[in-house]
């Protein structure tokens, strides 16, 4: 047989518990919104870091083909010396 006292107490753990999961539940929605924060700063800081990666890497493309074209007419004969030996 049941006493009301019983489900006083009962329906206070009841309210307890539901009060609870209620909490878990806040608690993780922030966790949730504020990770997925963290993933979108993260990739931003990432696409950033590529960014600058690959405007550093074609600046350093750039000056090897100016490099490059330099020491290729150095080396490239003329043609009005070319025709002047002959």
């Amino acid at each position: 047989m049941f006493h009301f006292s019983m489900l006083v107490v009962s329906g206070y753990r009841v309210e307890k518990v539901e009060e609870f999961i209620e909490l878990q539940d806040k608690e993780m929605e922030e966790y949730v919104a504020e990770r997925d924060n963290l993933i979108e700063e993260h990739g931003e800081k990432m696409t950033a870091m590529k960014r600058r990666h690959l405007e550093e890497e074609l600046e350093m493309e750039k000056e090897y083909d100016a490099r490059l074209a330099s020491l290729m007419k150095k080396y490239t004969p003329n043609q009005a010396e070319g025709s002047a030996k002959v």
